[in-house]
């Protein structure tokens, strides 16, 4: 899975009108899933309900027995999706997210690690941190190729700040694609349409 292809995978998990092979609601955790000449593509969906902002904020860490302490409302759901994906994964799987659902990849990507089973890449887009340093450990231990990104001035990679020992499990590739001049909105360089522009143009 390119960069390109994992960004406009995570684009098109806000399209209502994108051909997907499956997809889940598991307590809010929204994620989809097409095979793409034999790769198991699961893409997770960012923040756009109110639940889904709540979930941002449940900055407080939740003890996993296989990850450690996890970003709370990352990890909740987490083990109801691992069982649904399970059902149609086959030998080559990737992950992919943007924004919340970047971090909930990468719990899952994690997840899967620890069970034994082989996650071919892991590619985020203006992810926040998911956990600490023990899911880093796993994911990079792990084997897979794991790569995040930040466009410009996003800042939702840079939360949760409240407690020091929340950390991304890579340093994150910078990318630099302009939002609108009339786009003053404090999120504006997270946009995921702009992560493929800036993807696009490399």
């Amino acid at each position: 899975m390119t960069p390109i292809q994992a960004a406009q995978a995570c684009s098109d998990t806000y399209d209502q009108a994108a051909k997907w092979d499956h997809w889940w609601v598991e307590d809010e955790v929204r994620v989809y899933h097409r095979n793409v000449e034999g790769l198991d593509i699961f893409a997770f969906r960012g923040s756009i309900t109110a639940l889904d902002w709540i979930r941002d904020c449940e900055g407080w860490p939740a003890w996993d027995s296989n990850l450690g302490f996890v970003h709370a409302g990352f990890l909740r759901g987490a083990r109801r999706v691992y069982a649904e994906l399970q059902a149609v994964a086959g030998p080559r799987v990737a992950f992919t997210g943007h924004s919340l659902g970047g971090a909930r990849a990468r719990v899952q990507a994690a997840l899967w690690a620890v069970k034994g089973r082989k996650v071919e890449s892991l590619c985020t887009f203006g992810s926040p941190k998911p956990a600490f340093a023990n899911l880093s450990r796993v994911i990079q231990k792990s084997g897979m190729a794991h790569t995040s990104y930040r466009n410009r001035n996003d800042p939702v990679p840079l939360v949760p700040a409240i407690l020091p020992m929340w950390e991304h499990p890579e340093p994150w590739i910078a990318v630099d694609a302009a939002p609108e001049p009339t786009d003053l909105e404090p999120l504006r360089d997270h946009h995921i349409e702009l992560y493929v522009k800036a993807l696009g143009a490399i």
